[in-house]
């Protein structure tokens, strides 16, 4: 680049100002948010990225962050919200996996019942029908579909990770743990903004 062209650049950007209302700021600051949002480690393959790129623009047009520092604050509080929301997905999942499982365990006793010597008691009559026990593992097969129906990959991820047992207690403190850190994270963004207002003013 030419020095002339140098001096003509630098001429032009201090005629850009930028946008000047709380809106316009919001907006522009989305920018750079929608590139950077995706790199960070914050959507899992089976969420989509654009719900999540929404839910940052939402926080970013409500707190109105200035700066790098609070920029960066809130691209922490929408990626903590985002990741209560998965919380409450793995809790729906584990409660409907425990329910079926529940009843998939149940089914596969019955037909475990029918395959001992062909011949089998079930409440205390005696079966042969092989009809009736293909029905019973149609049955074992439709609940262990509609049991990992849905299940989201954090999900199974999550309760391999945690005795069985345990599960909805390790996410109750995993979401005390999030919701401590938003509050904290909320309440440093505020300290900063009611600084710069009392700067300003």
């Amino acid at each position: 680049m030419s020095k002339k062209l140098l001096v003509a650049n630098r001429q032009n950007a201090k005629h850009s100002t930028g946008p000047r209302t709380a809106r316009g700021k919001a907006i522009a600051s989305q920018n750079a948010l929608k590139h950077g949002l995706t790199a960070e480690i914050a959507v899992l393959p089976d969420e989509d990225p654009e719900d999540f790129i929404a839910l940052s623009q939402r926080v970013t047009a409500e707190l109105l962050p200035k700066g790098e520092i609070e920029a960066a604050l809130v691209i922490l509080i929408a990626r903590k919200l985002w990741r209560l929301g998965r919380v409450a997905r793995i809790e729906a999942a584990t409660l409907k996996w425990e329910y079926f499982g529940a009843l998939l365990e149940r089914a596969q006793r019955n037909v475990a019942l029918y395959e001992e010597d062909d011949l089998s008691y079930i409440s205390g009559y005696r079966v042969t029908d092989e009809d009736a026990h293909e029905a019973a593992r149609r049955r074992c097969q439709d609940l262990a579909e509609e049991r990992d129906h849905g299940l989201p990959t954090c999900g199974i991820a999550f309760r391999q990770d945690a005795v069985r047992d345990d599960v909805l207690a390790k996410l109750t403190k995993y979401e005390t743990e999030l919701e401590n850190s938003l509050y904290k994270a909320l309440a440093t963004l505020q300290a900063l903004q009611d600084g710069r207002v009392e700067s300003d003013g």
